[in-house]
């Protein structure tokens, strides 16, 4: 069975993420869906996420083809979540 794991912020999904998440999918036994926590989004971008952690995660977790949504590690540089699932594909 092959885990694939897709990181992101997932904070408007729009094509691009559908497409990447689609294609992802048919690497994938399991696709896994780590998003990006809202308070690694205001490091990286400079600004805050335009929905919350959980918005963003249920709205994930009603696409079909994802088979697990969760919130990606909480501090930069850490790759439990990576470690965690150990995952085929990244």
């Amino acid at each position: 069975m092959k885990t694939v794991l897709v990181f992101g912020d997932f904070d408007l999904l729009h094509p691009g993420h559908y497409h990447l998440l689609r294609r992802a999918a048919t690497c994938a036994d399991e696709l896994i869906v780590a998003v990006t926590p809202s308070s690694v989004i205001r490091i990286l971008k400079k600004r805050a996420p335009l929905f919350s952690n959980k918005h963003r995660l249920g709205a994930l977790r009603h696409m079909t083809i994802v088979s697990h949504v969760l919130l990606g590690d909480k501090s930069l540089g850490s790759f439990s979540v990576i470690e965690e699932i150990n995952p085929d594909i990244i």
